[in-house]
C-alpha cells in the first residue's frame, strides 16, 4: 500500500512538469511566486520561477522515496527495539508515503494556482490548509499506534 502512496506522488510531480510544459506558453511572464495566510499574492516572479517549484517538489519526493526504503534512517520519537523495529519501521514507512502524497498535492496546487491554471482565488488556501492540518494529524497517529 505505501508503495502506491510513494509512485502516485511521483506521478503527480511528472504530470505538473507536464502540465507546464505543454501549457508553457500560456503562462504568463510574470506569475505570483508568494502567497500570504489569506491567499493574497506577495511577490511576483518570472515563468521560470514555477520551475524551480517542481525541481524542490521532484527533490522532496525522491528523499521521502529514499527514507521510505530506509525507515531505519528516520528520526524516531522512541527507542527501537527488536520488540517493537518491525512495526516501528512499517509505521514509519506508511507515515513517510502519505508525507510524500500530501508534500507533492501541495505543490501541485500552488503550481497550478500561481500558473493561472487553476481558477478561483478563495477557495485554493483552505484547500491547503486542509492538507497542511492532515500532516500533524498523521504524526499523532503515528505516535499514538502500536
Amino acid at each position: 500500500m505505501q508503495k502506491h502512496k510513494i509512485i502516485f506522488g511521483l506521478n503527480l510531480v511528472i504530470i505538473v512538469s507536464m502540465i507546464g510544459i505543454y501549457f508553457g506558453t500560456s503562462i504568463p511572464e510574470i506569475v505570483p511566486v508568494h502567497y500570504n495566510i489569506n491567499g493574497d499574492i506577495d511577490a511576483y516572479g518570472k515563468k521560470q520561477d514555477l520551475l524551480m517549484l517542481l525541481a524542490t517538489c521532484l527533490v522532496l519526493s525522491i528523499g521521502l522515496y529514499y527514507l521510505s526504503k530506509n525507515p531505519q534512517k528516520a528520526n524516531y520519537p522512541y527507542k527501537i527495539t527488536d520488540e517493537n523495529r518491525e512495526s516501528s519501521y512499517r509505521k514509519m514507512q506508511n507515515f513517510i508515503g502519505v508525507l510524500s502524497l500530501i508534500s507533492t498535492f501541495i505543490f501541485f496546487v500552488v503550481f497550478l494556482k500561481s500558473s493561472g491554471l487553476l481558477g478561483g482565488h478563495g477557495y485554493v488556501q483552505y484547500i491547503i490548509y486542509f492538507l497542511m492540518l492532515l500532516n500533524p494529524l498523521g504524526l499523532i497517529y503515528f505516535l499514538r499506534t502500536k
